[in-house]
């Protein structure tokens, strides 16, 4: 009697293996095929990613692009000119409407180069034909000073910088300098400007081209130095930066910009979006490092949520693994089905 009853058992147990086969058999095939949508979501969403980080840096590094040549075209002005005179100056700026062509220059200035010994005759002079109330600050002996001598459009900002001795900063005399020995355009480390208020307060740098006495003598860094005359410059505050390049619609990437080659808190100049979360789950984040005029700025990139909805990061192909499990469950139910019916039989 043993034998038939253990007969039976494995009769019963083989008729029933193929269900649970072919149940762990769908399960698998369901969650390979939803990691490889989750996969397939996410490769598609890096590579969306990667081209919306090139394109933010391509439209900053157009906008440079254009500042240095108005700053080239102001250099030029400067260079045609026997001597500039602050209501040519004035004039020269407003005919060409740079301010408003081109949203988020704070100004375009010149500052002059006065040797110590030079000093009191230089605020005299200025004093005597162009601002009875001019004086350079801050207050010292040094053996040059590089004080802001036009700055327009003259707006009530713009105004309290007259006067100013840029290269009594160190931030600012570190890209004069450069500016000077290269001859090329130079941006600032991040400063406060002066013409910030407590209101609105942001971020800024400046842009510095150096401007030449003798352009037959400046072969040398020797003789670039001693040659130099002034800078044209354009001082940026980043807020009114970026807004005069993307206006109301930033790009879906919140990015955040440093001065310097790595992250550091205290040289933060600008987040496109801050009121965003810094982290989520399903966010892409990528950190690069730019070179703009000399100076690296490092950028933190993170998609928003406005990109994980265009691109179905938060989607996770849910539907894929739950139609597979329904599917793979319904086919354990039919194939268990013609088991029992088949044992039945038997």
């Amino acid at each position: 009697m043993t034998r038939p009853l253990i007969q039976k058992g494995l009769t019963q147990a083989q008729h029933f293996f193929p269900p649970w086969l072919v149940l762990s058999l769908a399960l698998a095939t369901t969650i390979w095929v939803w990691q490889a949508n989750v996969q397939q979501i996410r490769a598609n969403a890096r590579l969306h990613f990667e081209a919306d980080i090139a394109a933010i840096e391509q439209t900053i590094t157009d906008r440079f692009n254009i500042y240095e040549n108005t700053l080239r075209g102001v250099l030029a002005f400067v260079l045609a000119s026997r001597e500039v005179e602050r209501s040519e100056w004035q004039t020269y700026v407003e005919t060409s409407a740079i301010t408003s062509r081109h949203p988020g220059i704070q100004g375009i200035g010149y500052a002059v180069r006065v040797d110590g010994a030079d000093l009191a005759s230089h605020v005299r002079t200025v004093r005597q034909l162009e601002n009875p109330t001019y004086d350079v600050y801050p207050s010292g002996d040094r053996a040059q000073y590089f004080p802001i001598l036009f700055l327009e459009p003259g707006n009530a900002r713009n105004q309290r910088a007259l006067g100013f001795d840029m290269y009594s900063n160190p931030a600012r005399r570190a890209a004069m300098e450069r500016a000077r020995d290269t001859g090329k355009a130079s941006m600032s480390g991040v400063v406060t400007l002066v013409q910030e208020t407590a209101d609105d307060k942001q971020s800024g740098f400046l842009v510095y081209l150096p401007h030449y006495r003798s352009l037959a003598s400046i072969a040398t860094v020797a003789d670039r130095r001693n040659s130099l005359a002034g800078f044209v410059y354009s001082p940026f505050r980043m807020g009114d930066l970026m807004q005069g390049i993307w206006g109301n619609n930033p790009p879906s990437l919140r990015f955040r910009v440093y001065d310097g080659d790595r992250v550091n808190e205290a040289h933060f100049m600008y987040d496109s979006h801050p009121s965003f979360p810094q982290t989520n789950k399903n966010s892409l984040s990528d950190t690069r490092t730019v070179e703009r005029a000399g100076r690296l700025w490092t950028i933190q990139y993170q998609t928003t949520s406005q990109f994980r909805a265009e691109n179905d990061l938060d989607d996770n192909a849910l539907e894929v693994l739950v139609t597979g499990i329904v599917f793979s469950v319904l086919l354990f139910g039919i194939t268990l089905s013609i088991a029992n019916t088949r044992t039945r039989a038997v």
